[in-house]
């Protein structure tokens, strides 16, 4: 009896001391600057691990390597920053990126979507049907405004962001063509374009 319960304190102190030599994440998230991505993280005071290693996905499922950053990361005195730029981010899709800081242990997935702008937008699907997504670029997060117009110049939808994209809700329309302006609060970005509604 004093046989098993000793050995289920040791298993419990290495299950303790395995639980803190883990790094911990304090942060991480993901911007896009031009043509890359910007990586950020930090790994909590106290933390320590053997390497790091990035990945990214198109798919969230299929991950692939690519970077390693290797020998010693974390400060067991304080938070420790780490950053990565990735230069060759997947065009036109959504690029999923992911941490692994030892023992298989991953970060949460960090999503950006990582589109080509043509006249400054984008309409994911285009033609729509019921819903689509307009995206453009607002990178300081700035509110922006939303016009749809029909064919004689009439507002019939008005929405506004401080995303880089407007979530477009427009199946109770009528199919056709119309017409949308995008503008910041001053109106020095405009965006004008139309889309086509099945």
């Amino acid at each position: 009896m004093i046989k098993g319960f000793a050995v289920f304190v040791v298993l419990l102190l290495g299950s303790v001391l395995l639980a803190q030599t883990l790094p911990k994440l304090d942060r991480f998230n993901g911007t896009r600057s031009n043509d890359k991505v910007f990586l950020e993280w930090v790994i909590s005071a106290g933390s320590t691990c053997n390497g790091i290693q990035l990945y990214r996905s198109t798919d969230t499922i299929n991950f692939e390597l690519i970077e390693s950053i290797l020998g010693d990361c974390g400060n067991l005195a304080f938070a420790q920053l780490y950053n990565y730029t990735d230069i060759k981010p997947e065009k036109n899709k959504t690029n999923y990126y992911r941490l692994e800081t030892g023992s298989r242990v991953f970060s949460k997935i960090v999503s950006i979507d990582f589109l080509d702008y043509f006249n400054g937008y984008q309409i994911r699907p285009n033609p729509l049907q019921d819903r689509a997504r307009l995206y453009f670029e607002n990178p300081n997060r700035s509110k922006f405004q939303f016009n749809l117009l029909n064919q004689f110049g009439t507002d019939i939808v008005e929405q506004f962001t401080n995303e880089e994209y407007f979530q477009l809700e427009l199946g109770h329309l009528i199919p056709g063509i119309y017409f949308f302006i995008v503008y910041d609060a001053l109106r020095n970005s405009t965006i004008k374009g139309n889309l086509l509604i099945q």
